[in-house]
């Protein structure tokens, strides 16, 4: 699965979906399942930016109100790479994207006062928006992460649970035999 490493605070609100639009300099052809990794840093500067508003409200909500309680070196959620736009218009003017994708589905990413808040929507960057984000459960994998998209090769469980193609049988897998049920699932 291909996957792309985020600083905090920044990987945690895509995993709570209150991020689903992530902002980068370069942009990518790839469209599909990614997992989204937490990087092993926490730099003083977001730290920082933990303690303004949109940033403290949102991640007080979720519980998370203390710096060691982000993961980090880990892959916290798994989503779909649906679109990459580049952004054309200040983030003033700009109000979103929307856009029907295969199969007639129609997409719909607004630019929000949070939004436009949680990312740098420069003109000439790009926009990566994400849909059907997953927190993986039970617990964030430990993986070491790189720059650019890069594979992450899938804990055989993550595979069975995210995707849904096995059934648990009493809360352990049957293909490597994860006991589900003691971790609380």
């Amino acid at each position: 699965m291909k996957a792309l490493t985020l600083t905090q605070p920044w990987a945690t609100l895509v995993a709570l979906g209150e991020k689903r639009i992530e902002t980068r300099g370069w942009s990518t052809k790839y469209r599909g399942e990614i997992a989204i990794h937490a990087a092993k840093n926490f730099p003083l500067e977001p730290r920082e930016i933990c303690r303004e508003k949109p940033f403290l409200p949102v991640l007080t909500k979720a519980g998370l109100d203390l710096y060691d309680q982000f993961p980090l070196g880990k892959v916290i959620a798994v989503a779909v790479l649906v679109n990459v736009q580049k952004i054309q218009h200040a983030p003033e003017k700009h109000i979103g994207y929307q856009w029907e994708g295969l199969g007639g589905t129609k997409y719909e990413f607004p630019l929000t006062p949070q939004e436009r808040a949680f990312g740098n929507h420069t003109p000439g960057r790009y926009a990566w928006m994400f849909d059907r984000v997953t927190v993986v459960l039970p617990s964030p994998v430990p993986a070491r992460g790189a720059l650019s998209l890069w594979n992450w090769p899938l804990p055989v469980c993550l595979v069975c649970t995210w995707r849904g193609k096995i059934e648990l049988n009493n809360g352990i897998c049957p293909q490597c035999e994860h006991d589900w049920k003691a971790d609380g699932l």
